[in-house]
């Protein structure tokens, strides 16, 4: 095996996404910058002292691969090597080592780059690291709990649906040896819930029922090789009332005892210690810290009389034969996970930073470190995420949040897009020694780009700040900036432009009784306009007294502002827990004309309503996303005191986060719905429907099954549309933009119809080809195939449709007289016309 230089890597960008067939997409486009993140699962011990084996994931941007690496006891590499699927990105979720053999299993849960297929994978490797087995596990849960078997083999704990545990037991080549249903309720088990012994018999603490409660049982088996029983007893404890769930487990081979921790809930937990005949030694408590989950919780082998435990930020040295606690090493900087002994009276550890892991070797018993590393690859930042798209000329700008290696300062950028191509003019960066974190993201009435960012500083006595940039669409350069201050936690920051060539914006801040300056409300709706030149024009605070509580402090945000032709704004958002909100106000002087709730009578279903547009009769259509799973997605026209004149919903699959209601230039409505699933198997994907005003379908255009959620969506002057996507392909973001060809505004079930296809002359000689039309707006691909009555394909002719009206041949090609299938297809469709020739 080719040894790689790991702390080198760089990998190439690679794009996979699934695009439906009938998309209607113009250009697709990744934007972001290279991921250089690393994250380590756990350390082992070679059999050579000070030297142990890690084991991780790596990422670059667009994909990430697993790592196996051999490290001294400085942390410095021995030998290393990546692997994965080229077509996969690889997320590491458990590695163990036998302690006997030196053969090592590491679990990854692949997902896929080019669909959203995810499945287990268990890699096998030899002693010396070279890798010698894969198998795929289509199962949908990856696993913490795999065991290396010293004859080369691995035990799996997989949960093959969600609500079947299974153990896999497979040999050194791949093969199953047995596939053990343990129980059908889903249960998270410990990262070493199995424990193996040199000669193949195995230890298993394993949980049934659904709760901790009354329902919980937990059990530990003792088993041979084949899996049948030799011995298996329900879990008890002497200190904590009610049942007990079982965690982890290990061997020792000393005095040929199990130790074992379980307990009831985070502070409710015992270590117990049985005899190989299945007899309890000892139990002492166990107490973790509130913040931990002692499903983390790593056991620790020695070769003398001690045991450690590693969870958290410490790790714990345990006597053996009683389980007292004897010494608490710290890890102050970083999360551990894992630990192994080493000589010395050592723990050499690891766990993950910010965007690396760490290895360190620590003396016990002064708690000192003696030796860190950080395990990964020193690059450019990695994070890009929020993505608000706006059309300014013939260009489109993408304003993203950038995160440049610091954790306390953010940034963001503005990129320049060409909106044929998709292709990156110029890129800027703005902000300053803070962080900016970005809000929202409008154009002027003069073509300027607007941004807010809400600015944190580092000391808490200092005020929150909202700071506006105006920016030359041209080059990038700040006209001016200006900045906005407010005592106290500023959030849900929104802006919305004016004819006139200014702005308004509206945000939850600190108001301040002008009349009594030591009266302050919190989280209040505030707004401010300001002018083409950043001058504050007014101020308003907005009571919410159209809640049912009166004039208490407000606590909403609007979640989108709208300019309607008048120049009146409205602002919706949610209120009373569960209804809609709209307010429309003066942008004049922001004094509130109406107030108005949707849908307040709808039990526990989240109407909030998410943004909105005007009809072309007067009314305004909204968008609510339901937060409950699987409720639908509602739109709602109504009237402007707020009368519900249409309700509609939408239902494809669960979660439509990311859906947007549009407004094209020429009137048209679009609904960009965003939707994913809870379950296998499940829709997922981004679909624009073409609406009229009463919210009739007039088009449906599928323009991704991959799983992706629309951040920002907006109309081009052309009618088409540029969604903007955060992803997430690896451990960091990246972000997409699709265009959009014209939406169709005939339906995708009429593209075909006979109202729109003709095939002419019919029936004919045989002699001259035979003619089709299809006059529409449908643009995209068509294929046609000619087959015989046996259903023998005798041809197809691919064509492509760039403009309302298609027309075009088929040849004959001297066919002999009968009838022939002539099948269209197009947009999802298929038609078939019989000809007869004569």
């Amino acid at each position: 095996m080719q040894t790689k230089n790991y702390y080198a890597l760089l990998f190439s960008l690679i794009l996979f996404l699934s695009f439906s067939s009938q998309a209607q997409i113009d250009w697709v486009q990744k934007y972001g910058r290279p991921n250089l993140t690393e994250k380590i699962i756990a350390i082992y011990p070679d059999e050579i002292p000070n030297q142990f084996w890690i084991a991780g994931q790596t990422g670059s941007m667009g994909k990430d691969e697993l790592f196996l690496m051999l490290v001294d006891s400085t942390g410095d590499r021995i030998w290393a090597d990546t692997f994965g699927s080229p077509l996969h990105n690889e997320e590491i979720w458990a590695f163990h080592r036998d302690a006997y053999s030196g053969k090592m299993w590491i679990s990854s849960f692949r997902k896929g780059l080019n669909s959203s297929e995810s499945y287990t994978t268990l890699y096998g490797f030899e002693k010396d690291g070279s890798r010698t087995t894969t198998i795929e596990v289509p199962v949908m849960e990856p696993t913490y709990t795999i065991i290396a078997l010293s004859d080369g083999g691995v035990l799996a704990l997989l949960l093959t649906d969600y609500s079947e545990n299974h153990v896999f037991k497979y040999t050194k080549e791949g093969d199953l040896v047995f596939d053990w249903l343990i129980d059908n309720s889903a249960r998270t088990f410990a990262r070493n819930s199995i424990e193996a012994l040199q000669d193949g018999r195995f230890f298993i603490l394993y949980n049934t029922g659904r709760s901790i409660g009354r329902n919980a049982h937990a059990f530990l088996s003792f088993r041979n090789p084949d899996n049948s029983i030799i011995w298996e007893k329900e879990i008890t404890t002497d200190t904590i009332t009610g049942q007990t769930k079982g965690r982890n487990i290990e061997f020792f081979e000393q005095d040929s005892s199990i130790i074992i921790t379980h307990g009831v809930n985070t502070s409710n937990n015992a270590i117990s210690k049985f005899d190989i005949g299945g007899q309890k030694v000892w139990e002492v408590p166990l107490n973790f810290e509130p913040r931990g989950n002692s499903r983390d919780i790593e056991m620790i082998k020695s070769e003398d009389n001690t045991f450690g435990l590693s969870y958290f930020g410490r790790s714990e040295i345990r006597d053996q034969q009683n389980g007292t606690l004897l010494k608490t090493v710290w890890y102050d900087d970083y999360q551990i996970e894992g630990a192994c002994f080493a000589p010395g009276g050592k723990l050499a550890s690891v766990g993950n930073l910010y965007k690396d892991g760490k290895y360190a070797l620590t003396s016990i018993s002064d708690n000192e470190t003696l030796y860190e590393k950080t395990i990964g690859t020193t690059g450019p930042p990695d994070e890009d995420s929020k993505a608000f798209i706006v059309e300014s000329g013939n260009f489109i700008y993408l304003g993203s949040q950038v995160d440049n290696g610091n954790l306390q300062k953010l940034d963001f950028e503005l990129r320049k897009i060409e909106k044929g191509t998709g292709t990156e003019v110029w890129k800027k960066t703005f902000g300053d020694t803070s962080s900016n974190i970005l809000m929202d993201m409008i154009v002027l009435e003069d073509g300027s780009i607007m941004i807010c960012a809400r600015v944190d500083e580092e000391l808490a006595s200092q005020p929150d700040i909202i700071s506006f940039y105006k920016i030359n669409p041209q080059d990038g350069s700040l006209n001016w900036r200006n900045e906005l201050d407010n005592p106290r936690s500023v959030t849900s920051i929104n802006l919305v432009a004016l004819k006139d060539t200014g702005f308004v914006t509206t945000y939850l801040g600190t108001y301040i009784d002008p009349n009594d300056p030591d009266t302050r409300y919190s989280s209040q709706l505030l707004g401010n306009k300001f002018d083409k030149d950043g001058n504050k024009v007014w101020f308003q605070w907005y009571q919410d007294n159209w809640a049912n509580n009166g004039n208490s402090p407000s606590g909403r945000g609007l979640e989108d502002l709208q300019c309607l032709d008048d120049q009146t704004i409205v602002g919706v958002s949610e209120e009373d827990g569960y209804a809609g909100l709209m307010l429309h106000f003066n942008s004049n002087d922001g004094s509130l004309i109406t107030a108005n709730k949707i849908d307040s009578n709808v039990g526990n279903e989240n109407r909030e309503l998410w943004n909105m547009v005007a009809s072309n009769d007067g009314n305004w259509i909204s968008v609510c996303i339901n937060y409950n799973g699987n409720q639908p997605l509602y739109l709602y026209k109504t009237d402007t005191q707020g009368n519900v004149l249409i309700r509609k919903e939408f239902f494809i699959s669960s979660f439509h986060y990311g859906s947007h209601i549009l407004k094209g230039k020429d009137g048209s409505i679009y609904l960009v719905l965003s939707f994913t699933a809870n379950e296998p198997g499940g829709k997922r994907g981004i679909n624009v429907y073409r609406l009229d005003d009463d919210l009739n379908i007039l088009s449906t255009s599928e323009i991704t099954n991959d799983l992706l959620r629309a951040y920002s969506a907006i109309v081009l002057e052309d009618n088409t549309l540029a969604i903007s996507i955060v992803t997430t392909p690896t451990n960091s973001q990246d972000i997409l933009i699709i265009k959009t060809e014209m939406i169709p505004l005939v339906k995708t079930t009429q593209i075909l119809s006979k109202n729109h296809l003709e095939v002419f002359p019919n029936p004919t000689n045989g002699k001259q080809p035979i003619n089709f039309k299809i006059e529409n707006d449908y643009k995209g691909k068509i294929q046609i195939q000619v087959q015989n009555l046996s259903g023998q394909l005798l041809y197809t002719m691919p064509f492509e449709k760039n403009n309302e009206l298609l027309v075009g041949e088929i040849p004959l090609r001297n066919l002999s007289k009968g009838t022939y299938l002539v099948t269209f297809m197009a947009g999802g469709e298929k038609v078939t016309e019989k000809v007869l020739v004569y």
